[in-house]
């Protein structure tokens, strides 16, 4: 890469970077990929966190491949959309999303084979008769850490994307052990492999809203409501 040339990345926390809220972000290089023309930078803007962080749940920690049973948990958020899209599209699996009765055509849409709306019975047991699962990733953070484990294949993993509440680090000190928070380090490596899948047509980013910098207290506002369906994006 060269200056000039069009990039997508982001900053990483475990590196004691703190956000990227400006107009002008210094981050290191392998931190960053090569953008495609095709692809418009408010795109791009929503994958280094929810498109890494989707990817690392389904592909590396979930290790899921072809046939394999994956659920997704909070299915039509930013990063539930992009994990059943990934689960579906680029490694092929058979894919269970969760969701509200107003967002179940949204999943189903995305690709995901069988859709369960949480507003009618408790996900999970309306989960079990389509498992046992691969993987199960909770992108909401609130599901019963037992409760999933207990829809794992053999060797399967419980993926908590919501890794940093109290809750939700509660559920990685019980055996056996399955259970992983993530929240996604974008690398080149990463970055590289979902922008040629949103590249390629396999993953489609929903953006949600759209919002200039002086107005990040708004799209704040609007995200902790828990009802986004899709990706919020600052624009300078």
């Amino acid at each position: 890469m060269r200056v000039g040339d069009r990039v997508v990345g982001g900053a990483d926390f475990a590196r004691r970077q703190r956000g990227s809220y400006a107009d002008t972000v210094f981050v290191r290089a392998d931190q960053l990929c090569s953008l495609p023309p095709q692809l418009a930078f408010d795109v791009a803007g929503a994958l280094p966190v929810a498109g890494v962080t989707a990817w690392m749940s389904v592909v590396e920690l979930g290790q899921l491949v072809s046939g394999q049973r994956a659920l997704i948990l909070g299915a039509s958020g930013g990063v539930g959309q992009l994990a059943v899209q990934i689960a579906k599209h680029v490694q092929d699996g058979f894919v269970v999303g969760v969701c509200s009765t107003k967002n179940a055509a949204l999943v189903r849409g995305l690709g995901a084979d069988v859709v369960l709306d949480y507003t009618k019975r408790d996900a999970l047991e309306q989960a079990k008769p389509h498992g046992p699962y691969q993987v199960v990733v909770d992108c909401v953070g609130s599901y019963s850490g037992a409760g999933c484990r207990a829809l794992l294949a053999r060797g399967g993993r419980h993926i908590i994307v919501s890794g940093d509440s109290i809750g939700a680090v509660a559920q990685l000190l019980v055996p056996p052990f399955s259970s992983k928070a993530v929240l996604g380090r974008p690398n080149r490596e990463r970055l590289a492999r979902v922008v040629a899948a949103v590249a390629a047509g396999q993953l489609k980013v929903n953006i949600a809203g759209r919002f200039g910098l002086a107005d990040a207290e708004q799209a704040h506002q609007l995200s902790q409501t828990g009802r986004v369906t899709g990706k919020l994006v600052l624009l300078p």
